[in-house]
């Protein structure tokens, strides 16, 4: 089955509205059950469309998968742009890409630059 472009409509509008089903943040005593409740609101809607059906776990791979190729393809706007050779980033990215940036929040696919890296260093040999 075939994701289309409405059904990625359709996860933006309902996690514009549940942002946590992006950014996989649940909050309170009962934010898990939440959670998982509106994944189950969602896959209904979205299965509705067709005759073939997702699981809870297929639809929610298939948002991650989308999230990862926007995230890489932002990643590589911004790597050319910032090297001279490219247009705006924001130019290159479609609505919905826009949209799902916005939901998972800039720093999802910047980074944060204040964050201080801590780890092994290594020497480099030549």
């Amino acid at each position: 089955m075939r994701t289309t472009e409405e059904h990625f409509g359709i996860i933006l509008d309902y996690s514009e509205q549940h942002s946590e089903l992006i950014t996989n943040k649940f909050v309170g005593a009962r934010g898990k059950e939440n959670l998982h409740r509106q994944w189950q609101e969602l896959v209904d809607v979205l299965n509705a469309l067709q005759t073939e059906t997702r699981t809870v776990k297929q639809w929610k791979q298939v948002v991650a998968d989308w999230k990862c190729r926007v995230k890489k393809q932002y990643a590589e706007l911004k790597k050319d742009f910032t090297a001279g050779g490219g247009a705006p980033v924001m130019e290159n990215l479609t609505d919905q890409e826009m949209r799902l940036l916005n939901i998972m929040g800039m720093t999802a696919a910047d980074g944060d630059e204040g964050l201080q890296e801590y780890g092994l260093e290594f020497e480099v040999c030549s």
